[in-house]
């Protein structure tokens, strides 16, 4: 067990294998472990670092708002840390947000991006009032468990909550021992006050796999896919029958993509 202090709180991470470093950064409302299909797969050539982002995991609860460049400049804080000089980002939601700001502040810290269900685009009106009302109810009134089952809903698709059940429940309990008032500040971060980064995305130079669920009813494939269409020569894939948390729900399917685009670009 390790942590770092860093510009975006104190960050917990573990460590394991040996080889190109991957960082993986999980979604909102999650943990480090949801990754780990990946570790079993990926630590026998990589250096794998997994970090619980702030307020998540064992990290530190944030006690003020944060921006996703806060949460950026936290990650290469953690390479920094660890004297990497570089590494490969996989990130998934707020992951993957935080994955492509690193690649924009920092480009010579980024060896290849692998991003999965996530959005370079600011939140629309529309779901802003929605998420308004959730951050409502989890920081001045701290129901918390009530958003648990809906927001566990949206983040495993249908397939999934049908043929593994286990894994619907799993994030439910996991959503409930979140601690509000931290939570109510990332919240506010990614899902209600995030900037648009796609008119940056053009400046994105390494390698880059963007990976959607189809079931995805959290951020839509489409978001994905015009991710990929801004950054030169980023390859887009679709995991069927997998919603928001596809690297979790169909770990097979999302390993051999990967394992295939690091294989061609030679990471």
């Amino acid at each position: 067990m390790a942590f770092a202090d860093t510009t975006a709180g104190k960050l917990h991470f573990e460590e394991c294998g040996a080889g190109i470093p991957i960082v993986f950064l999980h979604s909102l409302f999650c943990d480090s472990s949801m990754w780990r299909h990946q570790v079993e797969d990926f630590s026998r050539d990589h250096r794998l670092i997994l970090i619980d982002g702030p307020g998540h995991g064992q990290s530190a609860i944030p006690r003020e708002p944060l921006t996703i460049e806060q949460c950026a400049r936290g990650v290469l804080d953690v390479l920094d840390f660890l004297e990497l000089p570089s590494a490969i980002l996989a990130g998934i939601s707020w992951g993957g947000m935080t994955a492509m700001r690193a690649a924009l502040d920092a480009p010579a810290r980024v060896k290849g991006l692998l991003l999965f269900s996530t959005s370079a685009e600011a939140q629309r009106w529309s779901a802003r009032i929605i998420n308004q009302a959730l951050l409502l109810l989890v920081s001045r009134f701290r129901l918390l468990s009530l958003a648990a089952r809906p927001l566990a809903s949206a983040l495993i698709g249908a397939t999934s909550r049908r043929r593994q059940p286990e894994l619907h429940r799993e994030l439910i309990e996991g959503i409930k021992r979140l601690e509000p008032d931290g939570l109510a500040h990332v919240i506010r971060t990614v899902l209600v006050e995030r900037l648009a980064m796609s008119e940056e995305l053009w400046r994105v130079e390494c390698p880059t796999l963007v990976v959607a669920g189809a079931e995805d009813a959290a951020i839509s494939p489409l978001q994905c896919d015009r991710i990929a269409r801004r950054i030169t020569g980023a390859l887009f894939q679709m995991v069927a029958q997998a919603g928001h948390l596809a690297p979790l729900e169909s770990p097979e399917p999302v390993n051999a993509l990967c394992r295939r685009f690091l294989a061609e670009k030679g990471l």
